[in-house]
């Protein structure tokens, strides 16, 4: 079986004043060219887990941050995209 695109290892959100997680040890994996859509009631983590995928919030992997791992398409995809850009 490929490598996923995409792959959450028993990702958590815990957010302050809230005694339950946003996410709550989510382990997921998207192969390269699937599409995935999350799917649930409101308040049960779908925007959450979306931020985690596109980095814009940081989460736990049983207290260790970096539960997030891209495959190699997406790695090789990065690298082609900083061609001829600046900075």
């Amino acid at each position: 079986m490929p490598e996923p695109m995409i792959r959450l290892e028993a990702v958590s959100k815990p957010y302050a004043g809230t005694s339950e997680p946003a996410v709550d040890a989510l382990s997921l994996g998207v192969p390269e060219g699937e599409i995935a859509v999350p799917v649930g009631p409101p308040g049960c983590g779908k925007t959450t887990a979306l931020k985690t995928i596109n980095r814009l919030i940081r989460t736990q992997r049983r207290g260790a941050p970096h539960a997030l791992r891209y495959g190699a398409a997406h790695n090789a995809m990065l690298r082609s995209s900083r061609v001829g850009a600046d900075g």
